[in-house]
């Protein structure tokens, strides 16, 4: 019976990953996302209302067309990384894993 070779994926991978999927999320409004603020926008009867319709789905068009984040999140991000039992994550000598959190 032999054994399953260990699949080697540096962590500076994982990082640039999960940097381009949170920038994206903030990027790029879901389709489904910008049809329902649009149907709300039709329906809404307030002006006010309308008007922060209005400038929600603004901000996200000029979000995507400039490539820059539509909203200013203060959060932070945890990311739970699932890996099978043949993944080996690897990391430079001497890099620290923590540090990536000023990425984006």
């Amino acid at each position: 019976m032999g054994y399953a070779r260990l699949r080697e994926i540096s962590v500076d991978q994982v990082a640039e990953a999960v940097k381009r999927l949170c920038m994206g999320s903030n990027v790029k409004m879901p389709a489904e996302l910008s049809y329902a603020i649009e149907q709300a926008l039709e329906r809404e009867k307030s002006p006010a209302g309308s008007k922060i319709l209005k400038q929600i789905l603004e901000n996200h068009r000029t979000a995507a067309g400039e490539n820059i984040p539509a909203r200013q999140d203060t959060g932070i991000t945890l990311v739970f990384l699932k890996t099978g039992q043949d993944v080996h994550l690897v990391a430079p000598t001497g890099a620290r894993i923590k540090g990536n959190d000023r990425q984006g």
